[in-house]
């Protein structure tokens, strides 16, 4: 079927919107969603099969309770935020805990900092072992993420957030086949009926993401006049 009716498959996935409690499982889901909307499309919406599968990354979302943050973002935001080119990785651990992270062991960072694939080098003959990282290869792994860093001459984002100011989208045209987990999460909430703010996008994303994260995107997405 999906060769029959890619055209049609194609359409519908590009014509999906973010849907609101979704979160990261959003992208996960989205190409099944795209096959259901067809079908529905094709039999007359017979069986509705869009909704129900809808309901069931819902419910998929809510049940994954235990789920991880997305902990290598945030720990490539920071190194690049920051300018880290030689630390370790005790160092690196001690830094998102800074950040809220307080079970983010060494480990941790060990492995997520693999998975990014941006040391250059290692140190062995200190102690902790010291690792030296590609700060232009770290850039480009955060551009395919989406993650945009903003800064002024004195290293800090310029946008300053009020906790009670509403945020509204604007009418920039938005390519939603590359925002991150985080964007999408916002635009959904700013998609609902009701009115948000600073604090109601931070009170509503706080099991996902942690409050310098949440306005470090809203901080983005200003500068890019999505908000």
């Amino acid at each position: 079927m999906a060769l029959n009716y890619q055209d049609k498959i194609k359409e519908a996935y590009e014509s999906i919107k973010v849907i609101s409690g979704l979160g990261r499982e959003y992208n996960k889901f989205l190409p099944f969603l795209a096959i259901a909307k067809v079908i529905d499309s094709e039999t007359n919406n017979e069986n509705d099969y869009f909704n129900h599968l809808k309901e069931y990354a819902l419910k998929y979302r809510k049940d994954r309770k235990s789920e991880q943050e997305d902990t290598e973002e945030i720990l490539l935001r920071l190194i690049l935020m920051d300018g880290i080119e030689k630390t370790s990785y005790i160092e690196l651990s001690e830094l998102m805990k800074e950040e809220g992270y307080e079970y983010y062991s060494w480990q941790s960072a060990k492995a997520d900092v693999g998975k990014l694939g941006i040391v250059k080098k290692y140190n062995k003959n200190q102690k902790p072992i010291r690792i030296f990282l590609d700060l232009d290869r770290a850039k480009n792994r955060a551009e395919a993420r989406g993650i945009v860093l903003i800064k002024n001459k004195d290293n800090t984002t310029e946008i300053k957030l009020k906790p009670d100011e509403i945020i509204e989208r604007t009418e920039t045209v938005i390519d939603y086949k590359n925002l991150t987990v985080i964007e999408k999460s916002i635009l959904g909430l700013l998609a609902d009926q009701l009115k948000h703010t600073i604090s109601s996008i931070t009170e509503n994303l706080k099991y996902d993401h942690t409050p310098k994260e949440i306005k470090d995107t809203l901080k983005d997405m200003m500068a890019k006049e999505w908000i």
